[in-house]
């Protein structure tokens, strides 16, 4: 998939319809839409919009996990390039 909007709402219902019928619950659901949400924010962010992406999401007896990767294993993405000097301030959590 590409990051779109239209993608991200699919992987959003797809994800929450796929755990309710693995049996997972509402707490631990949500818990994986937030770190799918996370993985998936992050990507853009360091690639920007459309970057492709693979979603792997496991349901266990015990446990969920959550995988977000490039669908290319021979290379890195590229960042976009950012001027070291740039006046706009952080907005990550402190």
């Amino acid at each position: 998939m590409t990051a779109t909007a239209c993608h991200l709402q699919f992987v959003r219902e797809f994800t929450e319809k796929a755990l309710c019928e693995a049996g997972i619950d509402d707490e631990t659901t949500t818990n994986v839409q937030l770190v799918r949400s996370e993985l998936i924010g992050d990507s853009i962010r360091a690639c920007g919009e459309f970057v492709p992406l693979v979603i792997v999401i496991n349901a266990g007896l015990s446990s969920v996990t959550v995988i977000v990767h490039d669908p290319e294993d021979d290379g890195l993405p590229l960042r976009p390039e950012a001027a070291l000097d740039d006046p706009t301030p952080s907005r990550g959590v402190a």
